[in-house]
């Protein structure tokens, strides 16, 4: 922020750190309700910790690889924007897979007596 004033530049990430959480809020409840969708016979509901575990730990696993991808292209000698070009490119295709996500398997023609 050369030229800015610390407040402005202050302020701007702070706006940045809103933005970033209310987008990642709107993820949550929704890939649970749809996850509640897909797991619930018996045998599921049974393990819903562990799945719901397993999906939550997702977002760990992401800052992690993330890590690796940077520590990788760094110590590969390229410039520093691939480290964040390559995450960029993961999280859009990702996104486009969520997008085409199916919510219901009811959706799908797929009816079980626990739907």
């Amino acid at each position: 922020f050369l030229g800015f004033s610390v407040t402005l530049g202050n302020f701007f990430i702070i706006a940045v750190y809103f933005l970033f959480g209310f987008f990642q809020s709107t993820g949550g409840p929704v890939g649970t309700a749809v996850m509640g969708n897909w797991f619930c016979d018996k045998k599921s509901v049974e393990n819903r910790g562990l799945i719901f575990g397993l999906w939550t730990c997702h977002q760990y696993m992401g800052d992690i690889t993330a890590a690796i991808c940077t520590a990788i292209v760094l110590g590969a000698g390229l410039p520093y924007w691939w480290a964040l070009l390559i995450p960029a490119v993961c999280n859009f295709s990702w996104g486009f897979l969520t997008m085409r996500l199916i919510p219901d398997p009811a959706d799908m023609g797929i009816i079980t007596p626990e739907v």
